[in-house]
């Protein structure tokens, strides 16, 4: 959450443009309440390796606040998350809500972009620069959110690149059958949507007076409701998206989530009863309207459809809880051939026959991950063991041979007879005045000759 982009709208009031109409002019008589309404609200300012924000933990606990007392949500805060407490408490939700349930998951923390993969990412407090182990990759969000069967899933991301999660393809605000029949058609489909404070570019971490700029203009949008029911587009595109553009340089976006199972549906907020307050009126005597009985609901009730698709989600988990095991035994292999007395080549050898047997990512469990992290590592390791075991040897060979090139000479005067050119040592002599010359030698008190 940072500021370095350029402004795309001049500010113009939201008010001016709002497709929220006075409760006096309409009454809504669609109905949300066989739905349940659940919040995770996320907020990290304390980042451990990163530059520490300043707002997103009061913009995460105002938004709780009034998520619980105005709409009637069960909530969880989490504040300055890692990336395990993050992904489990989604995996909890994922575990306790139902059809009828709609979640809203926010979140206000830092936000990555990379260029090259074309990925967009949440960063935890644990996060670290440049090392994206302990980040958490939209498709993990996706995959998460696809898996939960609540009919409703709305995400509000207040992060840099946030909007990158998406694909653009927004509903129309009304239909053939008026506002009313457009909420119930929202309703009935299933929906995964997500509001991003910016698109692909940084947000502004303040400037929302304590609040960033987007936590100020959502809060405020929520508490000046002027319907009971309201889609979070309308909210989105009547208050939201101009208030943000024009306070600061970024444009927020409301899209639809690729590849999570969006069916058309829209998120609907609904104010909780105690938050709507009751009309005054003198009371008047008049006799009360009887009111009969209508007749029930036809409905066709069938789990057999389900039945089908939870039976094949069992096997795929038991097979990929399969191959865990398998994956498990073979790393335990793979470990205990490390410890055998045989050269780094084998060793690094043995964890790539491990690698190129497990490619495939396991969509329930993150071991393999942290399986295959732990082999690379280990090739790593063998093949700089490699390269300093023949650098060793090549020193080695190039000692030799200066020490070859360095040594004493023999001496070019000195024959291999001996001096004198004779075998035995022995040094001519004149022995008398004839010329004849002899080897003198004498004996030594050991016995031995001296030539």
């Amino acid at each position: 959450m940072q500021i370095d982009c350029k402004a795309f709208l001049r500010y113009v009031h939201a008010a001016e443009r709002s497709t929220v109409v006075k409760p006096k002019k309409a009454k809504d008589s669609t109905s949300t309440t066989a739905s349940k309404y659940h919040a995770l609200i996320i907020g990290n300012n304390n980042y451990k390796n990163l530059p520490k924000l300043k707002t997103a933990v009061a913009d995460a606990t105002a938004v709780e606040k009034l998520l619980k007392s105005q709409y009637g949500f069960d909530t969880k805060l989490l504040l300055n998350a890692t990336r395990k407490e993050i992904l489990n408490s989604i995996n909890d939700f994922r575990k306790q809500l139902g059809e009828n349930d709609n979640l809203l998951i926010y979140y206000a923390g830092h936000g990555e972009y990379d260029k090259i993969a074309d990925k967009a990412y949440w960063l935890p407090v644990d996060a670290q620069k440049d090392n994206p182990t302990d980040w958490i990759i939209a498709d993990d969000i996706t995959s998460n959110i696809k898996r939960i069967l609540s009919r409703h899933i709305l995400i509000v991301s207040d992060s840099c690149y946030s909007g990158t999660l998406t694909r653009s393809a927004s509903a129309e605000l009304s239909g053939k059958g008026g506002r009313e029949e457009f909420v119930r058609k929202m309703a009935e489909r299933p929906s995964r949507t997500l509001m991003a404070s910016g698109g692909n570019e940084p947000v502004a971490d303040e400037g929302g007076g304590g609040h960033s700029v987007f936590a100020s203009a959502f809060l405020k949008a929520l508490k000046e409701a002027d319907r009971s029911l309201f889609t979070a587009e309308e909210l989105f595109h009547g208050r939201i998206k101009e208030m943000v553009a024009g306070k600061s340089d970024q444009v927020p976006e409301y899209n639809n989530i690729k590849n999570s199972g969006h069916e058309g549906g829209d998120f609907v907020f609904q104010l909780a009863k105690a938050t709507v307050a009751p009309t005054v009126t003198r009371p008047v005597e008049t006799q009360p309207e009887v009111q009969l009985p209508s007749e029930p609901t036809k409905t066709d009730f069938s789990l057999e459809e389900l039945k089908k698709k939870a039976e094949k989600e069992e096997r795929t988990k038991t097979a990929w809880g399969t191959q865990l095991k398998k994956m498990k035994a073979a790393y335990s292999d793979a470990l205990s051939f490390e410890k055998r007395d045989v050269s780094s080549n084998l060793k690094e050898q043995a964890w790539k026959k491990f690698l190129n047997a497990y490619t495939e990512d396991n969509p329930y469990s993150q071991e393999d991950d942290r399986m295959r992290q732990k082999a690379d590592e280990r090739i790593t390791y063998y093949e700089q063991e490699q390269a300093r075991i023949e650098q060793k040897k090549l020193e080695q060979k190039k000692t030799e041979q200066k020490k070859i090139a360095m040594g004493k000479r023999p001496d070019p005067s000195v024959s291999p007879l001996g001096k004198g050119g004779h075998r035995g040592g022995c040094i001519q002599r004149p022995h008398n005045r004839h010329g004849i010359y002899l080897c003198q030698r004498r004996m030594l008190s050991d016995g031995r000759l001296k030539w």
